[in-house]
């Protein structure tokens, strides 16, 4: 609902009646709004952090491993829309949330999974397996890629597509684009 209608335009009243819960039912676990979405971001973040970190720290080369973060990304979309509505709006919902330690927190790991990313095309460079660009303009065009990837499902033409198929024709798309 965060996602759907934002920060501002969601009630607690509002995630009451979608959960079929009372609000004094959400109460119980969280004191208000912004303890609640910061709990789902947390959640989600730290998720997504543990998964990304032990890929990118891993003993594959750096191709294998942009393929599998590649496929992570994918599969964490289609295997979990809420995660991808959160994640796709997770700035412009921290923008809206008053500064704290709790949103520091969330923001420090929301640099370190890119971070992490680009550790492996700075690894792939080095080993001249990537274009030699700069890694972080790579990691926004691979993110990119990515994203729009995850949104094409309700085009016409990938309506259909094996799921599977779609990742390893996306990895192989990247990879191909970046590759020397």
């Amino acid at each position: 609902m965060f996602a759907e209608h934002g920060y501002r335009n969601t009630t607690l009243d509002a995630v009451a009646e979608r959960l079929g819960c009372t609000k004094q039912s959400i109460y119980y676990y969280y004191k208000n709004k912004e303890e609640l979405v910061l709990s789902l971001c947390r959640k989600i973040l730290a998720t997504a952090k543990e998964d990304v970190l032990a890929i990118c720290s891993s003993d594959m080369d750096p191709a294998e491993k942009l393929a599998e973060l590649i496929r992570y990304y994918l599969d964490m979309h289609t295997a979990n829309p809420a995660f991808f509505a959160l994640h796709r709006d997770m700035s412009r919902i921290m923008d809206e949330l008053s500064d704290g330690s709790d949103k520091h927190a969330l923001m420090t790991i929301m640099r370190e999974i890119p971070k992490a990313t680009m550790g492996v095309l700075q690894e792939g460079i080095e080993r001249g397996l990537f274009i030699p660009e700069e890694p972080k303009a790579l990691s926004g065009i691979v993110f990119g890629m990515m994203s729009g990837i995850a949104m094409v499902g309700g085009i016409e033409s990938m309506r259909g597509i094996d799921i599977s198929a779609r990742d390893s024709l996306a990895v192989k798309t990247i990879l191909k684009g970046i590759t020397l």
